[in-house]
This record gives C-alpha cells, structure tokens and sequence, in this order.
C-alpha cells in the first residue's frame, strides 16, 4: 500500500516537509527571519509567522497577492484552493503560489490555513466585508435570538449556541438571502447597496434595540428583524459577512486585479529626448563641480542642529545658477556621492572631501556615473527642504530629517517603469501610469508621500540627465543593473 503523507497540523510541520531549495527561495525573499539564525525549524517556523516578519512580508505584495490573501482572510478555515478562485473571480493558484513559498499560507490544497498574524494585520473587515454571522448575530441575547428563529420560521429552542447555529446555517445560504430580499421592504435593497462594498458599517440611533419583523416601521428595522443587518452598537449597524458575500455575488472583490494596468507612455523624437539628456548630464556634472569649488574656497557653517541653513542654500543656488530646490538636488547628492561632507572640525562647515579631487580627476562620464548611482540608492529626499517637521520646525538641505528608506525603492520602480517604456522607442511613460503601477505592486504602501517622493524622482531624473524629455537616457541603462530591487522584481 501506498503510505499518504499525513497533513501538516502547523506552520512548522509544513516547513519540515520543504526541501533545501524551497527554504533557501524562503529566506531570499523573507531576508528578515535569518537574522539571528533560527536555532531550527520551529524556531523559524515561529518567527515567520510572528506580526513583525509578517507585516514585512504583507507591504511587500502585490495587489493580486493582497486580494487573494484577503480572500483568505475572509473565508472560514480550512479553504481549498478552488474556494479562493471562485471567491476571487480568477484562477488564485499564482498567488497561492507566493503566498505558500512566503509562508503565509500552509495546509494541503484542499485545506489552506492563513498564518494568524496576517488574518490580524488585515483587520476585522477584509475587503471592507463586515463580521461573521456567528459574530454579528452572537451579540443579541437569548432572547433576541430567539424571537429571530421565530420571524425567520425556524424551530425554536432554549438553548442559544444552538439557535446561533440554525441562524448562522440558514442566513447563510445565499437562496434563503435572496428569498429574504425578494419580499423586503422598499428602500432596503438601497440599505443594503450602501453598506455592500464601501464599508459593511453604518450609523443608526438605537441599533441594539428590540425588534419584531410585523411591528418593524422602516426598512432598517426590518433589516434588522431578519438578521440581514445586526447591532455593531447602539449607534452602528454592520453588514455580516455572509450576507455581504451574497451581495456582492459570491466573490470578496469588486473585480480580481491579476495583472498590473498597462503602461501609458507619449512618443518623444529620439535626437530631442538624447540631446537634452546629454546636456542635463553634462550641466550636472558641472554644477557639482563648481559646487565643490565654491565650498572649497568658502566652506559654509553646518548648522547647530546639522544641515545647511537657509541663506547657504540660497547663496549656492545663486552661484549655481539654478532655483533652490535644484540645489537642494545637487547638495544632497555631492554629499550622498561622498564629493562634500562635515569637516568635523570644532566649527565644523560643509567642504569638499579628498575624494572630490579623486572624482575631478575623472572623464565626465565617470562623474556623471558616481553622481547617478549615488542618486539612484540615497535614502535622503531633497524635496522635503523648506517643509516642516513634527515639531514645526524647517526642514534643511542635509539636515537629519529628510532620509526615507522608501526613496531608493520608488527611484529603483521609476527606472524600471522608464526602461519598459524605451523598448520599442523613444517613449516617455505617463507619470500618472507609474503611479498607478507601482501602487498595483505595492498597494499597502501606496501612500500621499509616496506619490511626492515618485514626482520628485521625476524633476530630479531630469536635472541629473537620467532622463531627457521624460525618456530614459541611453547613457543611464547602466544603472539598470545598480538599482535596488523595483517593485515587481523577481526575488
């Protein structure tokens, strides 16, 4: 007889049948749970499914990852496969796939089991869907309970955890819904609409009150004598799960998102889009140098809470020849480029480092090449100058409050986005399209500061001579190999 391999009973039983290759693949892309080396796979086992490493591992999904992992979280375990793809409108095997090699899901295929941490940071209402009716119904006391069972023509009985399960079963079958529906009030199919895919939760005075369906007097009321809607509060309703699945015809997401939407790009004559790039290059280049001249013979003060103040700024941009946010630009990546630093004297003042003499030394490309890369990686973010910082104070060029560690990994998806956008020519993709597709990458980070620190990556790309009328130079596809990982690279 064939001997069947029993079924993983935890995270942990499922890593143990993993080969070498599979827990490799799970370390590379979860680089977090090796640092400290878990003693074993229990150990590991335990760390990947703590909230921290999970919460990583979540802002790192793609959109069509995130929906079918909210699928997951709102369905009752254990799930098979099957029950996903129907749930979310499309075959999920894809990102089961990533899912199951990021542990985040374990089980057989016809027994998924979401990690209990990921069910948690998705919240209470996944896909804007309300509660269980176990949940939502299990608020109402005995005898609410009871006179539900009665309205709805159910036996009745003394016993609550039974009349919970008769009224969970029977509100649960998507026919009994519709029945219920097809003799509603009017206006509350209209109830139900507003409540269906924005949020499962609205505001009603006296929510918890007891009613009847005969004496009901307006559609909430018998929305909530029929258990179609439930009691959050005494001033809120919420949508249960089940009935909110109904609604919505079976599936947890307006409509399955498995793909990124396609790049939008604006076809630039290729000696304008090359010629301009050049000369943004070149001009830069330049500019720092002059920049590190300037500081050489001059050395501004560095500021007593570090940082460049305001009239230095001023006062290079106007030897530059260029606005001061421009300068802003070009300061930070001298300083990112290691070209100007501290002298870390008793009055310390922002000067030229040895390897500035290194860096003139070279052919213009290879300056330009140092200026780019250094661009390319910095965390810091020259566009936050002049704004204001929690305690009200003006943010300054290389101050300490301007580093975000999301800044190299927008700049990183931009040039991926640029470098799709040149294969069959001189394109410019349309900034609008970038955002759209980097938030289909990394929807739990799609964010307001994220779009400013993309359309600063824009400006900045063009004062460098990354880019030339908003097309990816042909001297910056070097950099292609240098940037770190873009969203939707493979790990």
């Amino acid at each position: 007889r064939e001997r069947r391999t029993p079924a993983p009973r935890s995270l942990a039983d499922e890593l143990r049948g993993w080969d070498d290759d599979a827990l490799a693949c799970l370390l590379a892309r979860r680089p977090d749970l090796a640092v400290p080396p878990p003693a074993d796979l229990t150990g590991l086992a335990a760390r990947a499914g703590g909230r921290a490493g999970v919460l990583h591992a979540l802002n790192r999904l793609d959109t069509a990852e995130v929906q079918v992992l909210e699928v997951l979280a709102a369905l009752p375990e254990p799930v098979a496969e099957a029950e996903v793809s129907r749930r979310w409108g499309a075959d999920a095997t894809g990102p089961l796939g990533v899912l199951r090699a990021l542990a985040l899901v374990w089980g057989p295929a016809d027994g998924l089991r979401l990690v209990r941490a990921a069910r948690d940071l998705v919240g209470p209402h996944p896909a804007g869907l309300g509660p269980p009716l176990a949940d939502a119904l299990g608020r109402r006391s005995p005898q609410r309970l009871a006179d539900l069972l009665d309205d709805l023509g159910l036996p009745a009985t003394g016993d609550p955890e039974t009349a919970l399960r008769r009224l969970t079963g029977h509100l649960g079958d998507p026919d009994v819904v519709a029945a219920l529906l097809a003799r509603a009030p009017d206006d509350a199919r209209a109830v139900l609409d507003r409540l269906t895919w924005d949020t499962p939760v609205g505001s009603v005075d006296r929510a918890d009150r007891a009613i009847r369906a005969a004496t009901a007097a307006s559609p909430v009321e018998w929305l909530l004598a029929t258990g179609l809607l439930s009691g959050a509060d005494p001033g809120h309703v919420v949508l249960p799960r089940e009935i909110g699945l109904v609604l919505r015809g079976g599936v947890v997401h307006r409509r399955p998102e498995p793909g990124p939407p396609p790049l939008r790009t604006q076809v630039r004559p290729a000696s304008h889009a090359r010629g301009t790039a050049v000369a943004a290059a070149a001009e830069a280049v330049r500019r720092v140098a002059a920049l590190g001249e300037a500081w050489g013979e001059t050395p501004p003060p560095v500021l007593r809470s570090g940082g460049l103040g305001v009239r230095e700024l001023r006062r290079t941009a106007q030897a530059l020849g260029v606005t001061d946010a421009a300068a802003a630009v070009l300061v930070e990546v001298a300083c990112a480029a290691g070209l100007v630093a501290d002298d870390g004297e008793t009055d310390p003042r922002w000067a030229p480092t040895p390897a500035f003499d290194d860096w003139l030394a070279t052919t213009t490309g290879a300056r330009w090449a140092t200026l780019a890369g250094a661009w390319l990686t910095t965390t810091r973010t020259p566009h936050l100058v002049g704004t204001r910082d929690g305690r009200n104070a003006p943010r300054t060029a290389l101050g300490p409050d301007l580093d975000r560690p999301s800044a190299p990994v927008v700049r990183a998806g931009l040039l991926a986005e640029l470098a799709a956008a040149v294969r069959h020519g001189p394109e410019a993709p349309d900034p609008a399209s970038v955002r759209q597709r980097l938030d289909w990458f990394r929807p739990r980070l799609a964010s307001a500061a994220r779009d400013a620190l993309l359309d600063a990556a824009v400006e900045e790309a063009e004062l460098l001579g990354v880019t030339g009328a908003g097309v990816l130079a042909p001297h910056a596809m070097a950099l292609l190999g240098t940037a770190p990982p873009a969203p939707g690279a493979s790990a």
